[in-house]
């Protein structure tokens, strides 16, 4: 969340909420001599709002680029922001992560490439394109059509025309790199649209075994965005603690996807009985020590006496070891998610031909004892990351919220459902 860090008070804003349809509204009320409306804000949810539940809502996207952060916050509230990050200069490493593009051209090298020379026409059209899709499908609602149009443009990317070489014009490939803040909003878009074509296709269709396969399908795919979208974010987090609030809510959400579909009664349809979730419930990590300090006080207290640093660093290990075990079942299906060997490791990104097939992804062919033993340590690992994604929002939020705030409560209380 935006701060002044302690120059001059932040104006104390109270939260109007209205309803309409699929987006929520807030309106902003300066509490003065009496009430003035404000700007309206519109807040693009994941999922649906509860009455009564608490929302924070910062002053502007802090996993947009410096340049858009600093022109949003002028032309909409006059205010210049004095935090570290905006004053530096030059930008810092995560601002110039969050406009990163990838080019190619396929016709010749291009190692002497100066990107910045195309960086800002692809950024717009990528932008313009990705902002009239997301829009469209709030005020449409149409999901699938969206799901199609975002997966199209962060696989395929756009064409830029080139200068004239001896060669004559080339056009150069551009594609949102993982860090890209346009790429991070579609993921967030992706994980919402999936979800949501899972609950419809239940909804309007008889729930056979087929109908339940396919609405599975869609789970795992919002999932292995919603997976995806926290690695990235924490990628930056780690060199930009103000992102801390994008990170609790991100591990929270990829924790919460995680353990649906780890919990599912269609596993019995692969061949795992769904009384087997017993078993993979008692799993417990001998990797670290996330796994056996659950209950609200001995998670916090925890975090509390030891470094966060051997928290964090034992967090990553087990999540980086297990991920890999079930990444390629979840993401079955999704072209765009087929291109990520790994969704914690971008550094491959380095080497994009390079990206191995998993030996252990279960093929057709394979007899139905090998089927339910893959099923079940697939299974097995994504309630372990899942739960390991709980806990470590748990513990951020203790640190950016305080072990009594509304949001600690509501994700220890999630992790305590699926212990006891």
């Amino acid at each position: 969340m935006l701060r002044r860090l302690g120059r001059t008070p932040v104006p104390h804003y109270e939260l109007l909420l209205a309803f309409q349809r699929k987006t929520l509204v807030f309106v902003a009320v300066l509490r003065t001599e009496g009430y003035k409306y404000g700007p309206k804000i519109m807040v693009r949810s994941i999922k649906r709002i509860k009455k009564g539940e608490e929302v924070c809502v910062s002053y502007t996207d802090l996993l947009q680029p410096k340049a858009m952060r600093q022109s949003y916050l002028w032309f909409n509230h006059q205010f210049t922001c004095s935090c570290s990050r905006c004053t530096v200069s030059p930008s810092t490493l995560v601002d110039h992560a969050l406009e990163e593009i990838l080019a190619s051209n396929p016709s010749f090298s291009s190692a002497g490439l100066d990107l910045n020379l195309y960086r800002d026409e692809a950024n717009k059209k990528l932008s313009h394109y990705v902002d009239e899709t997301i829009t469209e499908f709030l005020s449409v609602g149409d999901p699938e059509s969206c799901c199609k149009k975002l997966e199209r443009v962060l696989k395929g990317g756009f064409h830029v025309e080139q200068l004239e070489s001896k060669d004559g014009k080339s056009r150069l490939n551009c594609k949102f790199h993982p860090f890209n803040h346009i790429a991070l909003n579609s993921y967030m878009t992706l994980a919402s649209a999936y979800r949501i074509r899972s609950s419809d296709f239940l909804s309007f269709h008889s729930k056979t075994d087929e109908s339940q396969l396919k609405a599975f399908e869609m789970s795992r795919i919002s999932a292995g965005y919603s997976r995806l979208l926290a690695g990235a974010t924490h990628h930056l987090f780690c060199s930009e603690s103000s992102l801390i609030v994008s990170a609790v809510n991100f591990w929270k959400q990829a924790g919460e996807y995680l353990l649906t579909i780890a919990g599912s009664s269609v596993w019995n349809l692969l061949g795992l009985p769904i009384s087997e979730l017993s078993t993979v419930v008692k799993y417990k990590c001998s990797e670290c020590s996330l796994m056996d300090i659950f209950g609200a006080k001995s998670i916090l207290n925890q975090a509390e006496r030891t470094n966060f640093g051997n928290i964090s660093s034992d967090f990553l290990a087990c999540v980086r070891s297990a991920s890999p075990k079930f990444w390629r079942f979840l993401i079955h299906g999704c072209d765009y998610l087929e291109t990520f060997k790994d969704p914690f490791d971008f550094r491959w990104l380095a080497h994009p031909h390079c990206v191995e097939e998993d030996v252990d992804f279960i093929k057709e062919d394979s007899n139905c004892e090998h089927h339910a033993e893959w099923y079940i340590n697939a299974r097995t690992h994504i309630y372990k990351v899942g739960m390991h994604s709980l806990v470590f929002g748990v513990i951020l939020a203790h640190i950016c919220y305080g072990q009594n705030s509304h949001l600690t409560t509501h994700v220890l209380n999630h992790v305590e459902n699926f212990v006891y």
